[in-house]
């Protein structure tokens, strides 16, 4: 993560993109050096997203790894709320989800910003390419 860190930090969101039908998300950066990259997030689960500005404001901090329990604790009212919506997927209970999650390798991927657009996504693979 050091090495996508070095990269996007402080960068611009220029654009995302998710594709429901490849459970892919693209976020499409512009870094401080004026070099274009796109984040790929694949075989992604499920993602939130908030405080989108609508102009050139959304700038990354960093992205980070955390640990599924974290998103768990710190994803309960939705969890909870949203159970009967089968969100994030269908499950009785919260322990069968954390086993769901943890057995097929996804990642509680956070995205911080310096300003404007954060969130996470929970996918299994993370990567980083110039465009």
């Amino acid at each position: 993560m050091n090495k996508i860190n070095d990269i996007i930090h402080d960068s611009i969101i220029l654009s995302y993109r998710v594709d429901f039908v490849k459970n892919k998300i693209l976020i499409y950066l512009l870094s401080y050096d004026n070099k274009r990259y796109v984040v790929n997030f694949s075989e992604v689960l499920t993602h939130k997203f908030d405080c989108i500005l609508s102009d050139k404001s959304n700038i990354v901090f960093n992205i980070t790894i955390k640990d599924i329990n974290l998103f768990l604790e710190q994803n309960k009212y939705l969890l909870e709320n949203l159970n009967n919506m089968s969100w994030p997927i269908s499950y009785k209970n919260i322990s069968e989800l954390e086993k769901f999650l943890k057995s097929k390798n996804y990642k509680y991927i956070i995205i911080s910003s310096s300003l404007g657009m954060d969130g996470w996504i929970l996918a299994k693979t993370i990567d980083i390419n110039k465009y």
